[in-house]
């Protein structure tokens, strides 16, 4: 626990320095999280081999995620107040394993690292699980698919197998693609349901920055309320916000 508590420390005080001073958080926010719009543009719409895409969400992802993604040093300061007043136990350390006792009816959860064994009453999966349309515990995806009105996005596999990340099959102005190949557009999603042919649709908004998550949420609004192009007697030159668009066939 006190390697735990140093590594929180340690931490805390490299992000009070801020992410221009320290060099550790200069490479994470930098380095990481300001190049994250050039591999959205390199990942979105099949831009990786369908083997390559399965690694990318599967290592570099929750990677990035440690590094890039997480609370604020407040919420930090109080997870340590909180373990040091012994009202919250990681003593059982990285790798933990659980199994059900069925004998006393409870969780042992188990610290291969540590020797640390202890038992909880209740199990709480707090893990943000990707979106998967065919198993949502909500009837309208599983409903939406079933009728084929939409359809999950594959990215096609080349000598290999396809690699189906769960999310649905969308244009880039966020329209499903039906399982006949026609376009719903009367239709369109935001948000978790487009994870899979685009990526990072639900990351944080930078403020004040010409971010993906804006430009892609303004697209949406484009094919969600469509507006009348101006008539040329007005002068207008005004453009709806670029989309991006599939990748050429490989």
């Amino acid at each position: 626990m006190e390697t735990f508590l140093d590594f929180l420390d340690r931490d805390i005080r490299w992000a009070a320095q801020g992410n221009l001073s320290n060099p550790a958080k200069a490479a994470a926010d930098a380095a990481w999280r300001d190049m994250r719009g050039v591999v959205i543009e390199a990942v979105d719409f099949g831009g990786l081999l369908a083997s390559s895409h399965r690694a990318f969400l599967g290592v570099c992802t929750p990677h990035h995620n440690r590094l890039c993604q997480g609370v604020s040093v407040e919420a930090m300061e109080k997870v340590t107040a909180l373990i040091r007043s012994g009202r919250v136990d990681v003593s059982a350390g990285p790798g933990a394993r659980l199994e059900c006792d069925e004998e006393r009816g409870l969780f042992r959860v188990d610290g291969p690292a540590t020797g640390a064994a202890r038992y909880a009453d209740v199990l709480v999966d707090a893990r943000v699980h990707g979106f998967d349309a065919e198993r949502d515990v909500m009837p309208l995806h599983p409903n939406l698919l079933r009728r084929g009105i939409v359809r999950k996005w594959a990215n096609p596999g080349l000598n290999e197998p396809d690699f189906i990340p769960g999310g649905l099959d969308l244009t880039p102005q966020f329209h499903p693609v039906r399982a006949d190949d026609r376009v719903e557009s009367p239709i369109t999603f935001l948000g978790p349901p487009s994870e899979g042919v685009m990526y990072h649709q639900i990351g944080a908004l930078r403020p004040n920055k010409d971010h993906h998550v804006i430009r892609d949420i303004l697209c949406w609004i484009h094919a969600f309320m469509p507006r009348e192009d101006p008539s040329p007697a007005q002068g207008s030159t005004a453009q709806g916000p670029r989309c991006r668009g599939p990748r050429p066939e490989r």
